[in-house]
């Protein structure tokens, strides 16, 4: 069983949190990702306010960290991977553009960074496969 979390990218818990909020609250899914969350008080005295669209962001580059990581690694999991993320983009892409409630500037970044993933892990994959291949000669 968890031999499976090898082939999928840890970006697909985000991809499943925001499609839920947003088909879940059809109309409303935009009221509730701005919803407060929670709030810091600063020692300056200035108050951070935390909404479910924040911490999406934050949690997704956090993800995006871990993705990057795991795409230094050389292994045959890794293109399996690699292609959920692109159906990860895609999908995100089409929902995007076709789907009234999932066009927000939130899904915008989390396309961006989706992108980003895509393009980095199969950059780092590759250089990383060249380096094993020129370590093997």
């Amino acid at each position: 069983m968890m031999k499976i979390f090898k082939y999928i990218p840890i970006y697909l818990i985000l991809f499943f949190i925001y499609n839920i909020v947003v088909i879940s609250y059809h109309n409303n899914a935009q009221i509730i990702l701005d919803e407060n969350v929670f709030e810091l008080n600063l020692p300056s005295g200035a108050l951070i306010i935390f909404n479910l669209n924040n911490i999406l962001i934050m949690v997704s580059i956090l993800f995006l960290y871990i993705e990057i990581f795991k795409a230094t690694y050389t292994h045959t999991e890794a293109i399996i991977e690699h292609v959920v993320s692109i159906i990860i983009l895609l999908i995100f892409v089409i929902e995007f553009f076709l789907f009234k409630n999932f066009a927000s500037c939130t899904a915008l970044i989390l396309i961006f960074i989706s992108l980003v993933d895509v393009v980095g892990g199969i950059t780092i994959s590759i250089t990383a496969a060249r380096r094993d291949i020129s370590l093997a000669k």
